[in-house]
């Protein structure tokens, strides 16, 4: 048996649980306030087939929760994260430990690629091409890292 079945891992430093994409969500249907912890990432988790299946099983129970109650379905991409998050910050998870930021064997990007991408389209739209001539041709991607 491993010490920590279960590994979640925390996004970039820059974001955390009071950003809207889970503050919003999990006060509305749990009224719940996470308070400011680290962001985790929900496409990322890692364990032993024991910690995933239970993990399995929790989010699981938890979505049926969230199915079964009108102000807690929420038009909005990522409740999976809000769901994510709120089940490890409410000790949901067995054995489940937080891996800080690229500190692991699994590194997230979410952040930081969607402002890459953000910055990246802004240049394509300035120099009046399309974003994707903008990916294959730029050799300075590395200026738009934070």
């Amino acid at each position: 048996n491993q010490v920590h079945p279960l590994m979640v891992f925390e996004e970039s430093p820059e974001t955390n649980t009071e950003h809207w994409l889970t503050d919003w969500p999990v006060s509305a249907c749990r009224k719940h306030k996470l308070g400011k912890n680290p962001m985790l990432c929900s496409g990322s988790v890692m364990g032993s087939r024991e910690g995933i299946l239970d993990y399995i099983d929790v989010m699981e129970e938890e979505f049926k929760y969230w199915m079964e109650r009108e102000n807690c379905r929420i038009d909005n991409r990522g409740d999976d994260q809000s769901i994510h998050n709120y089940l490890y910050y409410t000790n949901r998870f067995k054995n489940a430990v937080s891996i800080p930021h690229r500190q692991g064997p699994i590194h997230v990007v979410g952040y930081q690629a969607a402002r890459i991408f953000e910055n990246a389209t802004k240049e394509a739209e300035n120099a009046g091409v399309g974003t994707s001539e903008i990916f294959i041709h730029d050799k300075n991607w590395k200026e738009w890292l934070p």
